[in-house]
């Protein structure tokens, strides 16, 4: 009984004082090495390993972005565009397409093709 006494004390002590008592302990006691995260039925996980996510409180992985590949950026998802893709979510071949030939909003003449992301002559 005097433990749950010292137990009620302590709470209404750090009402009154505007203290939190959520303690994110997690890291600590699983005893993962700083950098790394503790992911549920895993263990330690690298914090920046976008199939156990990017936040440090989460093990979500990265949603998958067609054409690309996630990868973290300061904590957060980003899906970094496979080569020869580009412009809005990596949906636009780059090599071929002669709207955005070789980068977005560069398109090719008229009567030429985009060719390995060069704008050039139909039969060259």
């Amino acid at each position: 009984m005097q433990a749950f006494a010292k137990g009620v004390l302590a709470f209404v002590l750090a009402g009154a004082l505007g203290c939190s008592l959520l303690v994110d302990t997690s890291d600590i006691d699983a005893g993962c090495p700083e950098g790394t995260k503790l992911c549920a039925g895993v263990g330690c996980v690298d914090l920046e390993d976008p199939a156990y996510g990017c936040k440090r409180d989460s093990c979500i992985p990265c949603t998958e972005v067609t054409n690309a590949v996630a990868e973290c950026a300061g904590f957060e998802c980003r899906g970094r565009c496979l080569d020869g893709f580009g412009c809005p979510n990596c949906l636009v071949n780059i090599l071929t397409d002669e709207g955005n030939c070789g980068e977005c909003d560069h398109p090719c003449a008229p009567g030429q093709v985009c060719k390995e992301g060069n704008c050039a002559a139909p039969f060259e």
